[in-house]
């Protein structure tokens, strides 16, 4: 999958954010999702947001400790 530049600098934001949550001593996929949701996504907070963008915290999360 080939990105556009501006899709490459929200995925580095995103990253960014995921790692300043972890780091911060959050560790609820759930809650890391909603406020990814919120911030990236116009505030879509749906279940199935939440949903997709857990799935995708938990398959980097899973492929990083493998």
């Amino acid at each position: 999958m080939i990105l556009t530049p501006e899709q490459e600098m929200l995925l580095q934001d995103i990253s960014d954010e995921v790692a300043l949550l972890v780091l911060s001593g959050k560790t609820d996929i759930k809650e890391i999702a909603t406020q990814i949701a919120c911030h990236y996504f116009n505030g879509d907070e749906s279940d199935e947001m939440i949903e997709l963008i857990g799935d995708e915290i938990m398959l980097t999360k899973m492929s990083i400790l493998n």
